[in-house]
């Protein structure tokens, strides 16, 4: 862990703040797009009960999710105090402390609430349908807590290292990665559904944008625009933008298409 030094008299009080805390923002706001993405396609494209197994899951992660934000919270003011001390070696092992805590014995109440995972639902008042999708949903939610835990210790003590932006670079690109990897699903059943009803120009039309069009034109421009990240966001955007031309083109089908 390498710190600044040169940090507090580079920048006022006023701009350290700033510097700070709009990344740090931003980044929370971003995190929660993972349960808004959930909810909105299990809303509008599965069934009401699905929506309502994820609301009944949700408490169980939020609470796991929870005991990583603690150990992160003290370790890292710890680890400040140490850097502020220039005791840098000390908060190196902080540092190296907390990721073997939060990847080991963190993982434990994970995989407590999935061998028991019948029970909790049961207590949270899932039955039926509801039971039975929330069943299914909470093992693939537990994993992806436990990467979320992981991201979030990363990401604070980047922060504490003097790079919040990277902090919150980071935050966006694992924010994102759920829904990019729906609108991928998304479009590779569409284009499949548009050949199976033998409409095969918009079949050619989702593909030849996801893999081809959209991805060259962003390629070439997003890099000279944002750099590396504009790289990152080439597939994501092109993803994004079929699922919407494919949205349409479902929408605005032939009434008379061959079932």
């Amino acid at each position: 862990m390498e710190l600044n030094n040169i940090t507090l008299k580079k920048y006022t009080s006023q701009k350290l703040f700033f510097k700070y805390s709009l990344p740090s923002l931003l980044g929370m706001i971003v995190g929660s797009i993972a349960v808004f993405v959930d909810g909105f396609f299990a809303a509008h494209y599965i069934s009401s009960s699905a929506f309502a197994a994820i609301n009944i899951v949700y408490p169980i992660t939020a609470l796991s999710f929870g005991l990583y934000v603690m150990v992160t919270v003290g370790s890292v003011a710890l680890a400040g105090q140490f850097v502020g001390e220039n005791n840098i070696l000390r908060a190196n092992l902080i540092f190296s402390q907390t990721i073997i805590v939060v990847s080991t014995i963190m993982s434990i109440p994970l995989i407590f609430i999935f061998i028991f995972r019948e029970y909790f639902l049961q207590i949270l008042g899932a039955h039926g349908v509801i039971y039975d999708l929330a069943f299914e949903y909470i093992g693939g939610i537990l994993l992806a807590t436990f990467f979320w835990g992981v991201a979030y210790v990363l990401t604070q003590f980047i922060r504490l290292d003097g790079s919040p932006k990277y902090a919150f670079i980071i935050l966006f690109i694992s924010s994102l990665t759920k829904p990019v990897l729906v609108c991928v699903g998304i479009n590779i059943l569409m284009s499949a559904y548009y050949t199976s009803i033998q409409r095969a120009g918009a079949s050619a039309t989702v593909a030849i944008l996801r893999s081809l069009l959209l991805p060259l034109i962003f390629i070439l421009t997003l890099p000279n625009i944002f750099g590396y990240v504009g790289l990152v966001l080439v597939l994501p955007i092109s993803e994004v933008l079929t699922l919407i031309v494919s949205m349409l083109l479902y929408k605005n089908r032939k009434a008379d298409i061959i079932i």
